[in-house]
C-alpha cells in the first residue's frame, strides 16, 4: 500500500464477546492513515465496540465509498473517501476497533489487530 505516514500503538477496552475481565490489559492494535487529498499524514486512537457479526459492511452510505479492501494477516486495508467517517477492522477475537478520529476526504488505512489474532474484514461508518 506504499508508505503510509504516522503509525501509532493503540490500547482497546474489550467489549462484546465475554464480559470483560476487571483490570485485564488492553489488546494493542495499530492504525495509520494517508490523506490522499494533501501531503500531510497522521494516525488516531481507535475504540473497540461490540463483537463483530457477518453481513454488508456499514460503509454502503451514498456519500462514503471505500475500496481497495485486503487483509492480509493482522492488517486490513483500504482507502476511503467521505464527509466525515471512521474507519474500523473486525478481528479473529470477535471484537470491531473504530477509530475514534474522524476523517474527511480521502485516505489510505492500514488497521492492525492486536497480537495473535488476524483481521477478518472491515470498512468505515459515517458519511
Amino acid at each position: 500500500m506504499g508508505a503510509l505516514g504516522t503509525t501509532v500503538m493503540i490500547g482497546f477496552a474489550a467489549v462484546g464477546g465475554m464480559a470483560p475481565v476487571a483490570n485485564a490489559a488492553e489488546p494493542v492494535v495499530t492504525v495509520a492513515a494517508e490523506d490522499l487529498s494533501s501531503t500531510s499524514a497522521g494516525a488516531a486512537d481507535a475504540d473497540s465496540s461490540a463483537a463483530a457479526v457477518a453481513g454488508a459492511s456499514p460503509s454502503q452510505t451514498l456519500a462514503l465509498s471505500c475500496w481497495n479492501a485486503r487483509v492480509d494477516g493482522g492488517w486490513f486495508y483500504e482507502t476511503c473517501n467521505g464527509k466525515k467517517y471512521k474507519p474500523f477492522v473486525d478481528c479473529s477475537n470477535g471484537y470491531r476497533y473504530i477509530s475514534k478520529t474522524y476523517y474527511g476526504g480521502q485516505h489510505n488505512f492500514a488497521l492492525q489487530c492486536p497480537a495473535r489474532t488476524t483481521a477478518v474484514r472491515g470498512g468505515a461508518i459515517g458519511s
